[in-house]
């Protein structure tokens, strides 16, 4: 009984981490989740914001094949990586601007803007203006990447932290249930001692019984006697065999 006892204990702790420890990771990974798309939506905005004008034929802080410049953290603006490709109002290209990657050419980035606008991706940042439509490209595998690796950490993090938990409560679970432990000794040995203590007397108030019943003969007073004594010896037995049944139970 104290072993499957134990086993509960353990059972219930571990249930009760493991709800904690998924809300924290899951919680730190939306709450990741919505700062980084957040941060690429603003990436987008400030994209189509400084590019938006090439279609009158200038930038406004640099000329044409110029450093990007339009983000706020001046180092973050050599890191961002995209293509951008313009359509008229019919649907042809117009143009082209692939300065600020190099791994895409034009004819890629025609393919990719094709897709996108079929419907068969839906990357990109799309503006349509009535008289063209401009669809940005953002290069955003660093920012994938950093999710991905918080996801793995956190999986990784809470995986240790389980299996720690479950050994210190492995080891402290003993003496968590020791007061329940021995508090069912004590039982036992109280109904043990009882059961011993309480044959005595009724054994010898059924001798007595005996005694009289020869002596004066049997009546009604003889009759209730004997049947609570029975009933009293019956109380005993059913304590005691309670008692061996408690001590069996694994």
């Amino acid at each position: 009984m104290l072993k499957r006892m134990r086993w509960r204990f353990i059972l219930s702790a571990m249930l009760a981490f493991f709800a904690v420890i998924l809300l924290i990771a899951a919680l730190v990974n939306i709450v990741n989740y919505y700062v980084v798309t957040g941060r690429i939506d603003q990436t987008f905005s400030y994209i189509v914001s400084y590019e938006a004008p090439s279609d009158k034929g200038a930038r406004p802080d640099s000329p044409p094949g110029g450093p990007f410049f339009a983000l706020p953290d001046v180092e973050a603006n050599y890191m961002t990586r995209f293509f951008i490709v313009r359509f008229d109002k019919e649907g042809k290209v117009a143009s082209v601007s692939t300065d600020y990657v190099a791994s895409i050419d034009e004819t890629s980035a025609v393919q990719y803007a094709e897709q996108a606008l079929s419907g068969r991706k839906a990357k990109g940042y799309i503006k349509d203006s009535g008289n063209s439509t401009v669809l940005v490209f953002l290069n955003a595998n660093r920012e994938l990447q950093y999710m991905r690796s918080l996801l793995w950490l956190t999986v990784a993090i809470s995986g240790g932290s389980l299996l720690l938990v479950f050994v210190l409560v492995m080891l402290f679970s003993g003496k968590a249930i020791r007061p329940i432990a021995d508090n069912i000794t004590r039982q036992k040995q109280f109904i043990t001692d009882a059961s011993h203590e309480l044959k005595t007397p009724l054994t010898s108030i059924s001798t007595s019984l005996d005694v009289i019943s020869l002596e004066h003969g049997e009546d009604e007073w003889t009759d209730n006697i004997r049947k609570q004594t029975g009933r009293m010896s019956k109380l005993v037995s059913e304590l005691v065999t309670l008692s061996r049944l408690d001590e069996d139970m694994p």
